[in-house]
């Protein structure tokens, strides 16, 4: 009978207790499930699945309490002493976050006059200038958030994170910086999930769009880093991000050593040159993953061309390439053209604006539409589980392609 009045005793105080009991004494001394049931409902404005949370309404509690304290804090703003403080009393029940926003500093982001600025880049010599303007630019200009690398540090029993770098309702105060992953975040959260050995599980996407920020070389080896972690990201975007070799460089490598899984990689609009694209070239020479390459508007001239053209001759498994606002030239087209004639796989080959010459572009146009044609048909006798053998016609036409002649008059028939 005593230890059945002491149980009831035991429910009656907790049922009872404050939900105002400060954190980190409740989660030292309470872990009864009920009271953490309670202050859920009181202390959070959401509907909570503890499914997402071990089954825990005292994990669920935690995790929940730490994602919007880290959505509400404001870099150089918020106390960092207590934010801190809050981390660490979180910290031994937190297995999982799923972090929905991270807010930007209120801090006014010093700009760059126009005169300023052509008056510092008339005393640079022109290849100082724009690698000055690129890098103090992007100081100036960019915004940085929570830093993830002592944060991940003392979540030592966390194991799947999920982040989005987003503003959530901004409403009229709206502004494409609020939504920037800039270099540093990418380079802060890159290390610190590299140093964290228990994170098994992240929810980034397997796709990561980082069109037109400020990422440059050095969020661009950051990102190459990530990669060769054998990463699950198969589309990556970092078109307009004033990525040059070393960052190309980078990105190459886990491609290079097949360590990753990209399906799609865009680069376009960046400023790689030749030394990034034949970095490339070796890429492509080698990765049996990569399918989709953008590399246009990167001042690529014939050297960085022929790389690429080597490694498209052995290259099985690439089908879309874009080259197209580069400087590729008559002696590029012609590598292109002959290199072409070995692949089996291209089925788009865009070079608009290349300077190739009409006659290379034409006849390239032919082969990857002859390529085309060819896995549409082998596809279609699969699907009826009929031999696959290729068909009289599109055989002299591989033939014809073998032996390029002068463009015809109508360009649509091929005699």
């Amino acid at each position: 009978m005593s230890s059945l009045n002491l149980e009831k005793q035991r429910e009656y105080i907790l049922e009872r207790l404050p939900t105002n009991i400060p954190i980190k004494v409740a989660g030292l001394f309470i872990n009864d499930e009920g009271y953490w049931k309670r202050r859920c409902n009181e202390s959070l404005d959401k509907v909570i699945d503890t499914h997402k949370h071990k089954g825990s309404w005292k994990t669920a509690f935690f995790e929940l309490f730490l994602t919007e304290t880290i959505e509400n804090y404001i870099p150089l703003k918020s106390h960092e002493g207590l934010f801190w403080e809050i981390v660490d009393t979180c910290a031994p029940y937190v297995d999982s976050l799923d972090i929905n926003q991270l807010l930007p500093p209120i801090k006014k982001i010093n700009t760059v006059s126009a005169e300023d600025k052509i008056e510092r880049t008339a005393q640079l010599p022109e290849d100082d200038a724009s690698d000055s303007d690129s890098e103090k630019d992007a100081a100036e200009y960019a915004i940085q958030h929570l830093k993830f690398q002592p944060l991940l540090t003392k979540l030592q029993k966390l194991t799947s994170l999920s982040v989005c770098y987003n503003v959530k309702n901004c409403g009229m105060n709206f502004e494409w910086q609020l939504f920037q992953f800039t270099g540093p975040d990418c380079l802060s959260l890159s290390v610190g999930i590299k140093e964290h050995k228990g994170l098994s599980t992240l929810r980034l996407t397997k796709e990561l769009d980082l069109s037109h920020n400020f990422i440059e070389d050095r969020g661009a080896r950051a990102i190459g880093k990530l990669l060769n972690e054998r990463s699950r990201i198969r589309k990556l975007i970092l078109k307009n991000n004033g990525i040059r070799a070393a960052g190309c460089h980078a990105i190459s490598y886990p491609l290079f050593k097949n360590a990753c899984e990209l399906e799609y990689l865009d680069l376009r609009l960046n400023r790689i040159q030749d030394d990034g694209a034949i970095n490339l070239g070796k890429a492509l020479s080698k990765t049996t993953t990569l399918k989709v390459l953008d590399i246009s508007g990167n001042d690529i001239g014939v050297q960085g061309t022929n790389v690429i053209a080597q490694a498209l001759a052995s290259n099985q498994v690439l089908t879309r390439l874009d080259l197209s606002n580069n400087k590729i030239g008559l002696e590029g087209g012609q590598k292109l053209q002959r290199a072409l004639l070995e692949n089996k796989t291209l089925e788009f080959c865009d070079l608009r604006m290349s300077g190739c010459g009409q006659e290379a572009e034409y006849h390239i146009s032919n082969v990857v539409k002859s390529n085309y044609n060819f896995k549409f048909l082998k596809v279609r006798a699969e699907e009826r589980g009929q031999p696959y053998a290729i068909p009289t016609e599109l055989r002299r036409f591989g033939e014809q392609l073998a032996y390029p002649v002068s463009i015809p008059t109508n360009p649509g028939q091929i005699n």
